[in-house]
């Protein structure tokens, strides 16, 4: 951690602990999905909740933590919340898959 030093050494830090924090929601949002399909192979019936929590939550981190730019936003995650769009849609609207059928 730096205590003294250059506003760019601060601006590092920050940006290596705003890195950490992505990583460790992205990363719980994928495991959340995880949980949710494996809900699914076993005919569960709690696997839909989590599926759509889980499309939820990592839709808003990525959109929480983006860098308010339009420059390259397939790097910022976007097309992870297109990802997220369509699973929700999948799983919400059209009622897709059905347990059990």
């Amino acid at each position: 951690m730096v205590l003294h030093g250059e506003e760019g050494d601060y601006i590092a830090v920050a940006v290596v602990v705003q890195n950490y924090a992505i990583a460790h929601h992205a990363h719980a949002a994928a495991a959340a999905f995880v949980v949710g399909g494996a809900g699914l192979l076993l005919g569960q019936e709690w696997w839909r909740p989590v599926v759509a929590g889980s499309g939820v939550f990592s839709a808003l981190v990525f959109a929480l933590f983006r860098d308010g730019t339009r420059r390259k936003l397939s790097e910022q995650g976007w097309i992870g919340v297109l990802i997220d769009v369509a699973v929700l849609a999948l799983v919400l609207v059209a009622g897709w898959p059905s347990v059990g059928s």
